[in-house]
C-alpha cells in the first residue's frame, strides 16, 4: 500500500489521499467480494455460492467487486491508512475507487479524511449590541388574566333575547353570488369577525334570516375574499353567550392546580390583590430572562459573523442526521408518525432537513468560535470555582460535600461537565464585559420590523451562498 498523491482543501477541511494497493495486499478483499457476489446470484448449473471465480466474472460487474473489496480493505487497514496520512479524522471518512484492475487484482482508491475545523477570530471585543428592557404594567397583568379567564369561560344557550356583541352565533350561510351554493353552517363570535356581518347579525333572534352585503379588507387572510364584496343569506340557528368564571379562591386554586411547589413559606395567590403582585413579579422575571437571552444571542451572533470558520461537510451531515433522528423519536413518542406530522404542518423531508442543517451549522460555528476565544483568553475553571460548584450541587441534592465529591471522582464525565459549566459562564461574562452595550426600551412594532428586515437579509445571503456552492 503506497500513497501516490495527497491533496489538501483547507477551506473544506478535507485531505484526499490516493492509495495504490498491490494485488498481494488486495487479494483477500477481492476474494471476499466474489464470495459475497456468489451468494447473491443464481447461476445455471451451480448451487448459490458455489460458482467458481472465472464463471462469476461473466455475471458480476468489476465495479461492484472493486467497491466491495475496497470497503473490506479499508475496514481492515483503517488505522494504518490514518497513520500513513499523518492526519487525524474529525468526522467519518469516506472513499472512492479511482481504478480497479480485475485481471491484475490491483486498485487505486481515493481516501477522504475530514480534518479539524479551522477558525480565524475576528473582533470579539468592543462589539456594539442593544439590550432591551420592558417594565411590566398593570395592563400586561390584566391581559394575561383575561386570557386565563377566557380559557375557563363556558358558553350557555340564549333563548330569550336577540344576538349581542360577544355572543357565539351558529348560522346557516349561503353565498347569493353563487346560484349553485347551498347553505353551510358557520360560527361567528360577534365583534371579532367581518364588521358588516357582525353588525347585521346583532339584533337578530333565533330563526331570523336576512341578506347581508359584506366587504372584506384588502389584507384579509383568505386571499379568495381579500378586497372583495360578497352577498350572503344568513339564518340564525342558535345563540350562545359567554359565562365567565367567578373570580374567587376556587378560581385561583384551579388556575395554579398542578403548578410546581413553591419554596417553604410561600404560596400561590388566593385573591386578586395577591395575584396582581405575584403575576407582575413573575412576568417581569420572564421578560428580563427573554431580553437577556436575546441580548446574549445577538452578541454571540455578531462575534461569530466576524470570524472565519471552515469545517468539513461530513460533520454537519452527521449532526443533521442525528438531530433528525432525535426529532423522529420524539414525534413517535407522542404517538404520531413523522409523515403525519409533516403533512399536518405542510412540510417536506427536504424542508425539515434544511432547517435542521441550518441549526446545526449555526450551533457548530458558535461552539468553535467560543472554544477559540476560550483558548485565546486562557479562560479556565479554578479549583476554588470547582469547589464552590460542587458544594452548591451537593446541597441541591441534599448530599454531603464529601459524598458528592466521591461520586464525581468516580465519574470523569460529570467532573468535566462541571468544569465546562464554569468555563462557559466565564466565557459569557467575558464577552459581555468587553461589549459596548446600549440599553433601550423595547418597542414591539419596531422590533418586528427589524426582525423582518434581518430575516430578509439572512435569506438573501443564504440564497447567494447556495448559488455559489452549486456553481
Amino acid at each position: 500500500m503506497t500513497i501516490i498523491n495527497t491533496e489538501e482543501f483547507n477551506e473544506k477541511c478535507l485531505t484526499n489521499i490516493e492509495i495504490e494497493i498491490s494485488s498481494e495486499e488486495f487479494e483477500s478483499s477481492v476474494k471476499a467480494a466474489y464470495k459475497s457476489a456468489a451468494k447473491q446470484i443464481n447461476i445455471p448449473g451451480f448451487r448459490k455460492g458455489k460458482a467458481p471465480k472465472f464463471i462469476l466474472k461473466q455475471y458480476v460487474e468489476p465495479k461492484y467487486i472493486g467497491e466491495y473489496a475496497a470497503e473490506q480493505f479499508i475496514e481492515k487497514n483503517f488505522d494504518k491508512i490514518i497513520e500513513l496520512s499523518g492526519k487525524k479524522p474529525f468526522a467519518q471518512c469516506s472513499f472512492d475507487v479511482i481504478d480497479y484492475n480485475d485481471e491484475e487484482g490491483t486498485a487505486t482508491i481515493k481516501f477522504i479524511i475530514p480534518t479539524e475545523p479551522q477558525v480565524t477570530l475576528g473582533d470579539y471585543k468592543g462589539i456594539e449590541v442593544k439590550k432591551y428592557h420592558k417594565d411590566v404594567t398593570d395592563e400586561d397583568v390584566k391581559a394575561q388574566l383575561d386570557e386565563f379567564i377566557l380559557q375557563k369561560t363556558r358558553i350557555s344557550p340564549v333563548l330569550d333575547r336577540p344576538c349581542e356583541k360577544g355572543d357565539n352565533v351558529f348560522a346557516d350561510v349561503k353565498d347569493n353570488d353563487d346560484e349553485e351554493d347551498k347553505p353551510k353552517p358557520q360560527r361567528f363570535v360577534l365583534g371579532e369577525g367581518i364588521e358588516d356581518i357582525d353588525n347585521a347579525i346583532i339584533g337578530m333572534e333565533q330563526g331570523d334570516e336576512k341578506d347581508v352585503i359584506a366587504s372584506y379588507p384588502a389584507d384579509y387572510e383568505d386571499e379568495k375574499l381579500a378586497g372583495k364584496t360578497k352577498n350572503y343569506h344568513i339564518r340564525v340557528r342558535t345563540i350562545y353567550h359567554n359565562v365567565p368564571p367567578e373570580i374567587n379562591e376556587e378560581f385561583f386554586a384551579e388556575l395554579f392546580k398542578g403548578a410546581p411547589a413553591l419554596p417553604e413559606g410561600k404560596e400561590y395567590p388566593k385573591n386578586m390583590d395577591e395575584y396582581n403582585v405575584y403575576a407582575k413579579e413573575e412576568m417581569q422575571k420572564h421578560f428580563d430572562k427573554q431580553f437577556e437571552d436575546m441580548f446574549k444571542d445577538e452578541l454571540l451572533k455578531k462575534i461569530v459573523d466576524n470570524a472565519t470558520v471552515y469545517y468539513p461537510d461530513a460533520i454537519i451531515d452527521q449532526r443533521t442526521k442525528e438531530s433528525f433522528e432525535r426529532f423522529s423519536n420524539y414525534v413517535k413518542g407522542q404517538g404520531m408518525k413523522v409523515e403525519d406530522y409533516m403533512k399536518a404542518y405542510q412540510l417536506t423531508p427536504d424542508m425539515m432537513v434544511k432547517e435542521f442543517r441550518s441549526r446545526e451549522e449555526a450551533e457548530l460555528k458558535r461552539s468553535l468560535v467560543g472554544s477559540e476565544i476560550i483558548k485565546a483568553e486562557d479562560i479556565k475553571a479554578t479549583e476554588e470555582e470547582i469547589e464552590a460548584s460542587l458544594k452548591e450541587k451537593a446541597e441541591a441534592r441534599n448530599s454531603t460535600l464529601e459524598a458528592f465529591k466521591e461520586m464525581v471522582e468516580k465519574n470523569s464525565y460529570y467532573k468535566t461537565m462541571i468544569e465546562d459549566e464554569i468555563v462557559s459562564k466565564k466565557f459569557m461574562d467575558f464577552i459581555i464585559e468587553n461589549a459596548v452595550v446600549t440599553e433601550e426600551e423595547f418597542d414591539e412594532e419596531k422590533a418586528i420590523a427589524e426582525q423582518m428586515a434581518n430575516q430578509i437579509e439572512e435569506n438573501t445571503e443564504k440564497e447567494e451562498t447556495e448559488v455559489k456552492s452549486e456553481e
